[in-house]
């Protein structure tokens, strides 16, 4: 019932239920998921534009809720853009297993007569037909591809979004939303305000992945056999499933497009607090003070731990922590520069140091994102070309049935 009034008669006409129900979840369930995949494109050509804007914007990098290093806000995107792309990926792939016809299988042993199965498959704008007749009508795998690539594009965003949530609610100034994203208080709270459309996205986002789950596990539990009525309710599922994964997709892009502010200066003045890694401290004692390795990471180890029992952060630390470590270790006092040291841990540094492919220095990272939006742009090439190829056969389908009606009045 959801064909196009043009395709829904010829569809069914002197067709097997089981083939031509098919033929139509397997149309519709092609171009809604490329649509799925169209909005997600377009929310990360957002992201990577934020993730640019970003790739300086110094903050502290977490670890199951505890601070670790120094990062920029455009490296901690990368952790949902990069996974983003991969379900993207996937969901296209996906869409291609099931851009096959099932036409001409008939109810499981094939046609008689009629057209070639080839023939038919192209003027539909399929890639090619099923090869064997009794998959064509019993296949559940390709959907159940396409249903876990849409779970896969949901998934990292809900994730990405939790970590802001928790962002906001410890440091509520790092972020700043539209007033469209808040709930103020009411007269019994006037001062209380709460992100509370991002928790909401949030969880409409993980919502896709439950209802996935639920759906595949579905589908798997249908006996070996065509698929009969089971069409009905996969499609009805399917279509729903696709259409509330584009409403938070148009979400995610609003939000990184125009609704979400970030707070640099707050964010890079609390860089480099807690700042628990001792790596950079050793990696100073080698270069500085010549150290053997092994020699300067204790000395860097037994320096971080005491500022730990003090409850200081690393930009605390003093050439007096280092030489009381120096002496419990080597039976001598280093004497470093306040300044020299200073500068060395110092979070921007921290960062310039590490030149790795990937890394969160600036310049790995913009290179990161050019490659990212060379690979999104090649995915939305795949998007348009795939649904161009589906247009133009509709087109052709509904031409070629005005041709036939028109023949069939004239005589």
């Amino acid at each position: 019932s959801a064909l196009p009034d043009e395709l829904r008669g010829a569809a069914t006409l002197g067709l097997a239920h089981e083939e031509w129900s098919g033929t139509a979840l397997r149309i519709m369930a092609r171009f809604d998921c490329l649509a799925v995949a169209k909005r997600a494109g377009e929310a990360q050509q957002a992201m990577l534009a934020m993730a640019k804007l970003h790739a300086v914007t110094l903050m502290q990098g977490f670890h199951t809720g505890r601070p670790v290093q120094p990062v920029t806000f455009g490296h901690l995107l990368g952790g949902a853009i990069a996974p983003l792309g991969t379900g993207m990926t996937r969901l296209l792939d996906a869409v291609d297993g099931l851009n096959r016809s099932p036409l001409g299988a008939g109810s499981m042993a094939g046609e008689v007569v009629g057209a070639g199965r080839a023939d038919t498959a192209t003027s539909l704008g399929f890639r090619e037909p099923i090869a064997n007749t009794y998959d064509a009508v019993g296949n559940t795998e390709d959907f159940v591809a396409v249903v876990e690539s849409l779970a896969s594009v949901a998934a990292p965003m809900a994730r990405l979004l939790d970590e802001l949530a928790v962002m906001v609610r410890t440091d509520p100034s790092s972020l700043v939303f539209d007033d469209a994203w808040m709930r103020t208080g009411d007269r019994h709270l006037p001062g209380f305000s709460t992100v509370e459309r991002l928790v909401s996205l949030a969880q409409q986002l993980r919502a896709v992945s439950l209802q996935a789950q639920a759906l595949v596990s579905r589908i798997r539990q249908l006996p070996y056999g065509p698929l009969g009525v089971a069409s009905d309710w996969i499609t009805d599922d399917l279509m729903a499933l696709a259409a509330h994964t584009v409403d938070q997709f148009d979400a995610v892009d609003e939000l990184f497009r125009s609704a979400l502010t970030v707070n640099r200066a707050y964010l890079a003045n609390r860089a480099g607090r807690d700042f628990t890694t001792s790596s950079d401290l050793a990696a100073f004692l080698m270069s500085e003070e010549q150290l053997p390795p092994s020699v300067a990471r204790d000395v860097a180890g037994l320096t971080l731990r005491r500022l730990l029992e003090e409850n200081l952060e690393i930009s605390a630390i003093t050439p007096e922590h280092v030489d009381m470590s120096a002496l419990m270790v080597i039976g001598r006092e280093l004497k470093v520069e306040p300044e020299t040291l200073g500068c060395w841990l110092a979070p921007r540094r921290f960062l310039e140091r590490r030149l790795v492919e990937g890394s969160p220095a600036p310049s790995k990272t913009r290179e990161w994102i050019e490659r990212e939006r060379m690979a999104n742009q090649e995915v939305m090439d795949r998007i348009a070309s795939r649904r161009l190829q589906i247009r133009d056969a509709e087109h052709g389908v509904i031409k070629w049935i005005a041709d036939m009606t028109s023949e069939g009045d004239d005589g």
